[in-house]
């Protein structure tokens, strides 16, 4: 580290990233294979290819979405979050968000407001939050981002740092996990 920096050059490659030092005649930062000093990242003309998992910003600091407007969110499955469970506390899957076939029920509709809660439709005293690491409905809600990352949009959860996640599956007991992946989410103005 000093006070001037070489430029480099973050490029994707499979499943990650190469870190070129442009600077340095164009060599690459190389994993050092072990943790802790004395052991230093090399530069190298051969490439490691570097694993970067969201931590802020929900996903690319792309054009966040637009407040005050009711909205479903679809995975790549085209698989509805669905607050249904949560508002029918007698059917006994707790207060948990889940995935359901889409329907453009009420209990698919959410509100992103303008202070970044996401407020159920059905009842706007419910708000989404973490608890526990999966997604939940309650009276108090966390603090959300949701930024355009290609062809959709990332859900932060900026209270814990962590993205909304689909499990893939629907129903019960399939819960949207909070993670630092983000699943990229189709938003549909209702």
């Amino acid at each position: 580290m000093g006070s001037s920096g070489d430029t480099f050059s973050i490029t994707s490659s499979g499943s990650g990233y190469t870190i070129n030092d442009t600077s340095a005649g164009g060599l690459y930062v190389n994993n050092a294979s072990s943790i802790d000093p004395p052991n230093k990242l090399t530069l190298s003309s051969t490439p490691t290819v570097w694993m970067f998992p969201v931590v802020s910003g929900g996903g690319g600091g792309g054009t966040s979405l637009a407040t005050g407007n009711p909205y479903t969110f679809q995975d790549g499955s085209g698989n509805t979050m669905d607050l249904g469970w949560a508002q029918n506390l007698q059917w006994g899957n707790g207060s948990f968000v889940y995935l359901y076939s889409y329907n453009n029920g009420s209990s698919q509709q959410i509100i992103y407001t303008a202070a970044g809660k996401l407020q159920a439709v059905a009842n706007t005293a419910q708000n989404l939050y973490d608890s526990g690491g999966v997604l939940a409905v309650g009276s108090t809600g966390d603090t959300f981002t949701i930024n355009s990352s290609g062809s959709g949009y990332t859900i932060l959860d900026g209270t814990v740092g962590l993205c909304v996640n689909s499990p893939g599956k629907i129903d019960p007991p399939n819960k949207l996990v909070l993670s630092s992946t983000p699943t990229v989410w189709t938003a549909k103005l209702q």
